[in-house]
């Protein structure tokens, strides 16, 4: 049973984040004239997906903390280092939330952008550069996490195999945007959605 809705919290989790960049405008966008124009159009949209991202970086804690105590040997110390990368991601996510509802704030009509634009420019340079270390903890973790329940004999090694998928889709995306083939959003939201799925796989098997 506790392993059960274990899995459960962490798919729950996994479909909240990644309904969390479907809601946003913008996905990968770091330029802050550019985040208020598209934040500015969809004011509800952002707001709810603040709301379901933070959603996700809560339902993560107690799944990561079941996972993490797993066992006692060598292999489950692989599962409790892959949990706690994931566990600081799940913070950097909760932390990537409030730059996002930063926006909404920043954009509330009557305001004078100019000085606001400013502001998020800072915040999308040396202030994403900041926790940018928690997001990246946020992939590495799932994949480490993977390989250790993989390991352990927990999972199979299909989470695996899809954040190399997703992997390739960064890859071969950014050329095709660059092509101007695909839109970045479309991209973007490829590669966090099997992210997502992966975690999710994790969280069924």
């Amino acid at each position: 049973m506790l392993q059960r809705s274990t899995g459960l919290l962490l798919i729950a989790a996994a479909v909240l984040f990644c309904l969390s960049w479907v809601l946003m405008p913008g996905v990968g966008v770091t330029d802050a004239a550019q985040i208020f124009a598209l934040v500015g159009r969809s004011r509800s949209m952002v707001l709810c997906s603040v709301v379901v991202q933070l959603m996700s970086s809560a339902l993560y804690v107690p799944a990561l903390l079941a996972i993490s105590s797993l066992g006692n040997n060598a292999a489950a110390s692989g599962i409790r280092w892959g949990a706690g990368l994931l566990l600081l991601g799940a913070m950097g996510s909760a932390m990537d939330a409030v730059f996002h509802l930063m926006a909404y704030a920043m954009t509330t009509p009557g305001l004078d952008p100019r000085p606001l634009l400013q502001v998020m420019t800072y915040m999308q340079g040396p202030g994403l550069r900041l926790i940018s270390p928690f997001i990246v903890s946020f992939f590495l973790g799932g994949v480490f996490l993977s390989i250790a329940l993989a390991k352990r004999g927990a999972i199979s090694k299909a989470s695996g195999y899809l954040y190399l998928l997703a992997l390739g889709c960064v890859v071969a995306g950014a050329a095709m945007t660059s092509a101007a083939i695909v839109p970045a959003r479309v991209v973007g939201l490829a590669a966090l959605g099997t992210i997502s799925l992966a975690q999710a796989a994790t969280g069924f098997e």
